[in-house]
């Protein structure tokens, strides 16, 4: 239990930009409950899939480095994927002045269910950084003997973080409307800064 409430805190890093920032435009949508949720139902297609794909491809690392003779596979694993988490955390960094509200968002105040469920799972799966986060956590469930199963609370966590603007629209109703927009751009400046913290204590999860 305690290894799987480690993996929890990187379901921040997932959220932290565009995923959150796209979801709080859905709920404010002309359609926000059929727009939310087909997103969310994306999302969580797209964290499944990742996380299982991760899962066996560290299995398959593991085994290989087994094969070969290596002494620890779990040592080569675990700098890997901490140097993983170095890179994204300094390309973060980097970009912390230049992150800005990409301009296509502003169409999804007019988008559909169907629109909104691939932009879901197109985002969970297809960017580099949620990429490299399933890649980390299916790298530390293999590392610890844990099953793929035992990622599903991180799945969970990452679904209810991301569905926090619809849970606002649900209780709010349009006075969402006047919260919202302030959360997308507390979001948009300052979720470099999260998702670099998300990293670090990932990092000594993983050393320590």
């Amino acid at each position: 239990m305690n290894e799987q409430i480690q993996i929890l805190p990187m379901a921040i890093a997932m959220v932290a930009g565009p995923q959150l920032i796209s979801a709080v435009f859905l709920a404010t949508s002309r359609d926000p409950r059929r727009n939310s949720l087909a997103y969310l139902a994306g999302a969580t297609a797209a964290v499944l899939a990742g996380l299982a794909i991760s899962y066996v491809t560290a299995l398959i690392f593991n085994e290989a480095a087994e094969a070969t003779g290596a002494e620890s596979s779990d040592d080569w694993l675990t700098w890997v994927i901490v140097g993983l988490l170095v890179v994204l955390s300094i390309h973060t960094f980097r970009t912390r002045h230049t992150a800005e509200t990409p301009k296509w968002m502003s169409g999804l105040l007019e988008a559909d269910p169907r629109a909104a469920g691939k932009l879901g799972f197109g985002l969970f799966a297809l960017m580099p950084t949620d990429i490299a986060v399933m890649l980390a956590v299916g790298a530390f469930l293999a590392q610890n003997d844990l099953g793929y199963l035992d990622g599903l609370p991180f799945v969970a966590v990452t679904v209810l973080l991301v569905a926090l603007p619809f849970l606002a629209y649900l209780v709010m109703g349009r006075r969402a409307d006047h919260l919202l927009p302030r959360v997308r751009e507390w979001a948009t400046s300052y979720s470099w800064a999260i998702s670099i913290a998300v990293y670090i204590f990932f990092i000594y999860a993983f050393v320590s």
